[in-house]
């Protein structure tokens, strides 16, 4: 994968079309040609300027709460990543999926691998990420995953159910694409 930087409003932009035919909640007759254009498989680098500013602006609306800004805080831009499944195993959840193997997870946080790996207390509704390998594989345009910093952690913010796809079904020498952040210039002097 190349060295190319990603402008974190480019990649947040990206997440959001990620997300419009699934369940999350972007509203708004304006993006019904942009959904069409997902199903129909039309990649996000496809899409024109005025298209990707609509996403920005509905990815504001829908994830642009503390969970997510703060773990992408200072951060300017990203470049696409090959993981391994140890990489991915090793970065930590967000506090929505942890609580569901830890009775602590604001102390103990939880690692992709701990999390997939763990029988949660409570079994999830279907459709959950964590079943995401249950059943045929969805048709998907971006299998990027994007990942963001905050208390010296590495966290996946989006991606959930294209992460646990690939750690249940690909081989163990399978690589897996992830937004990684770049360091931030002013934290190098």
């Amino acid at each position: 994968m190349a060295d190319e930087a990603y402008p974190r409003d480019y990649v947040c932009a990206r997440w959001a079309y990620s997300e419009l035919c699934s369940n999350q909640p972007y509203h708004g007759s304006e993006l019904k040609p942009l959904r069409e254009k997902l199903a129909c498989g039309v990649s996000f680098d496809q899409l024109d300027v005025v298209e990707r500013a609509l996403l920005l602006r509905k990815w504001k609306e829908v994830r642009g709460v503390p969970a997510f800004t703060k773990r992408l805080q200072g951060i300017a831009a990203f470049q696409l990543k090959a993981w391994t499944k140890e990489q991915l195993g090793a970065i930590y959840v967000l506090t929505f999926f942890a609580q569901q193997v830890s009775s602590n997870p604001l102390i103990e946080r939880v690692t992709f691998r701990q999390w997939i790996e763990t029988e949660p207390a409570h079994r999830s509704p279907p459709g959950h990420a964590r079943y995401a390998a249950d059943g045929p594989a969805p048709a998907i345009v971006d299998h990027a995953g994007t990942v963001g910093r905050w208390g010296g952690r590495t966290y996946l913010l989006d991606g959930y159910q294209r992460a646990v796809r690939f750690w249940k079904t690909q081989p163990p020498d399978a690589l897996f694409g992830v937004y990684v952040p770049l360091p931030d210039p002013s934290e190098q002097a």
